[in-house]
Order: C-alpha cells, then structure tokens, then sequence
C-alpha cells in the first residue's frame, strides 16, 4: 500500500510527464495508442518464464499470444521459423 506522501510523488510525476508529453519535440515515439483495453491485465498477475513453444507448467500466462508475436516477427524479419524465440 503507498502512502499519501508516495501516492502525492507518483501524482507530481505523472503531472510533469504528461505536460512535458504535450509538447515534446525529441526522439519520436508513438503518441495515439491507446493501451485501455489492455490496461485490465495489469489488475492480474502473469509470468511467461521459460520458452514459450516448450511444456508449460504455470497455468497464468499469455504463451499462446507470446507464440503468435513470435511468428509475426519471424515472417516480418524473414526469420526462419526453428530459429526465432522470444
């Protein structure tokens, strides 16, 4: 649990990023992705430890999507399929 003082930190942080963010002019970066639909896994816990094509022994994980960005990748980078990993 954070306290108010933390909690008052993380808010001045995110404040100050946020303007910064408005008119920043550096390295570009993506700014019109929203990330709402993903934001409810941060409410789960999750580990993808090991190799994802291998035997699975912890019930909470994304592997199977873990697998599909994989191949994504292979075929974007002409990757061979046995050589690609995540």
């Amino acid at each position: 649990m954070v306290d108010q003082q933390h909690e008052r930190r993380i808010d001045d942080l995110f404040e100050t990023m946020k303007a910064a963010n408005e008119s920043f002019l550096g390295y570009p970066f993506a700014k019109g992705f929203s990330y709402e639909s993903l934001w409810r896994f941060m409410t789960v816990s999750g580990n993808n430890f090991g190799g994802p094509f291998g035997p699975q022994s912890y019930r909470i994980s994304s592997r199977l999507l873990e697998c599909e960005v994989i191949g994504f990748f292979a075929q974007l980078l002409r990757a061979a399929p046995s050589e690609a990993w995540g």
